[in-house]
């Protein structure tokens, strides 16, 4: 079952959550005064419609109290509107927030849609990113814990799409606690680095569930962090086509990477390396993938070697573009077993990889030539959340289908072709077809997909750290002092303008220091495998196109 997201956690209310009131308002009112003078717990509603920005949100809720600022309708959004330069769209400076259901953007050249200033709990759900000139949704300001980042959707951005932690790590600030779920991204461009996500030194959480799809960089970068208890999991994604970089890329560890389907990319598909040289190249375990190479090779190791805890077992590969083997090498001491290169034979191993059909043909070598991860923790389900056998087959997708259900869509994840009752042939442990559901734990205790932080090793994904100093007045990397301010009643614009964010040392957006050995000239797509690029244009700011309608985009 994938992510259904519900717009806060299940909690017992307290007389004063049971007192909190909603809040709606209409196109043309002051929807920044009436958030700041709401109490914990209140709900500020905007019918569909335009609202002016910029605004500060310097008025919280409370810890199982959070105050949420939402659309009143999914299907047709509000939006905010800003076409100013002095400031960002939304600048957040309290913690225990929700912002759901509204469209941000078109905005000017570097000015972010959200920057998380000061606030930890903040969630951001099934919004609309549309042609956001600066970061989307950043919080490299200060230390930040337990952002949620659900549901959401992003069109031809023109910066970084999420941007979370400083570039020099804990030492300035850290983004701890993160989820990043279900949320799509199509279309990324740069004049700098140009990423879906990243996640900066030290900062760490979960990564799950997300399409992303034609990013000038990265889609999904970690940087990894000096503090093992920090680990970051990434898992049932599907990302295609870095057009300048690997597609995921791991530039330190602690790292789970599982269950990802990656499709392309110029420099690789699945991409490790030892970002600036830091030695944290360990605790990398690389498990149950299934990576395309076109440009690049399909998986790209470096620094790899014996007793740094590292793995790569039951991945398959396919090297569509026949620039030598997709899987690496073995290296002597390091854990590499299950892996299968599908390069000679992609059609023995899916039912139609160029389509992106990935699912497992009967009598593929996937289905026995998979090994059970050694020194990750078991892989329990795959890339659509169906369970696995005690030695998991090699790829992301461990069900064969009755009939090819077509090709992975650019689209929310939610609404792909998973199986369901009757739609599976054969069971992971090969004794045959079942007819009943398979969708949930392996074991046949209830579960849910409610995305949650922590280390792998948790069947809950529990958080195991917390970073206490979420008030921390370190500024972002270099960054002028982030000196907003607002009152109750006035939509006040910060002091500080948004292109003040990037420290012009490094190379990146707003702040990244990264990825400087990637030239900037785009390379050629991946195009036996349909990487067409869908450009949405609006000739107005209005919520033409929402969440719902971008779900059914197909290329």
């Amino acid at each position: 079952m994938l992510l259904r997201h519900l717009l806060a956690p299940a909690l017992v209310l307290s007389p004063a959550a049971a007192l909190a009131a909603e809040i709606p308002l209409q196109p043309g009112d002051d929807f920044c005064a009436a958030f700041n003078a709401a109490a914990p717990g209140d709900t500020v509603v905007l019918a569909p419609g335009e609202y002016s920005g910029p605004c500060v949100l310097s008025s919280g809720g409370a810890p199982g109290m959070p105050k949420t600022l939402r659309g009143a309708d999914p299907d047709d959004h509000a939006v905010i509107v800003y076409a100013g330069q002095s400031s960002n769209v939304l600048d957040v400076l309290a913690s225990d927030i929700v912002i759901a259901d509204l469209t941000l953007g078109p905005s000017g050249a570097t000015i972010d849609a959200i920057k998380i200033k000061d606030g930890s709990r903040i969630t951001i759900q099934s919004c609309l990113f549309d042609q956001v000139g600066g970061i989307s949704i950043a919080a490299n300001s200060k230390d930040s814990d337990g952002v949620q980042i659900l549901g959401n959707t992003f069109l031809d951005l023109q910066a970084t799409g999420i941007y979370l932690g400083c570039q020099d790590g804990m030492d300035v600030c850290a983004a701890t606690n993160v989820v990043i779920a279900d949320n799509l991204f199509d279309g990324v461009d740069s004049s700098a680095v140009g990423y879906a996500m990243e996640l900066k030194l030290d900062s760490h959480g979960v990564v799950r569930d997300n399409v992303i799809h034609d990013t000038k960089g990265p889609g999904i970068e970690i940087y990894g962090s000096t503090d093992l208890a920090r680990v970051s999991v990434v898992e049932r994604n599907l990302v295609i086509g870095s057009r300048t970089a690997g597609t995921i890329e791991i530039g330190g560890g602690p790292a789970v990477v599982r269950n990802n389907i990656v499709v392309g990319g110029a420099e690789a598909g699945l991409y490790v390396y030892d970002y600036q040289n830091r030695d944290l190249v360990r605790a990398i375990h690389l498990v149950g993938n299934t990576v395309v190479g076109d440009e690049g090779p399909a998986i790209l190791l470096k620094e790899w070697a014996a007793g740094k805890d590292l793995e790569l077992t039951g991945n398959a590969a396919w090297q569509s573009a026949g620039a030598g083997p997709a899987v690496p090498a073995a290296i002597p001491g390091v854990a590499m077993a299950g892996n299968v290169d599908c390069t000679d034979d992609p059609a023995a191993c899916w039912l139609d990889a160029a389509a992106r059909d990935f699912w497992p043909t009967e009598g593929s070598p996937l289905r026995t030539d998979g090994a059970a991860p050694t020194l990750a923790d078991p892989l329990t389900d795959d890339f659509c959340g169906q369970p696995r056998g005690a030695v998991p087959h090699a790829g992301a997708l461990e069900w064969t289908m009755s009939q090819g259900p077509g090709g992975l869509p650019v689209a929310l994840k939610s609404s792909f072709p998973c199986p369901q009752d009757g739609e599976t042939t054969g069971d992971p442990t090969g004794e045959g077809t079942t007819g009943e559901d398979t969708t949930g734990d392996p074991t046949g205790e209830p579960t849910t997909d409610a995305p949650t932080t922590g280390a792998p090793g948790s069947t809950t994904d529990a958080p195991t750290t917390t970073d206490a100093s979420t008030t921390d007045a370190s500024t972002a990397d270099g960054s002028a002092t982030d000196a907003s301010t607002s009152s109750p009643g006035a939509a006040t614009a910060s002091s500080d303008s948004a292109t003040t964010d990037a420290d012009p040392s490094l190379d990146g957006d707003s702040g990244c220091g990264c990825h400087s050995r990637h030239e900037p000239a785009a390379l050629p797509l991946l195009a036996l495998l349909g990487l067409l690029r869908r450009r949405r244009r609006a000739a107005t700011s209005g919520p033409a196109a929402t969440t719902g309608a971008a779900a059914s985009r197909i290329v």
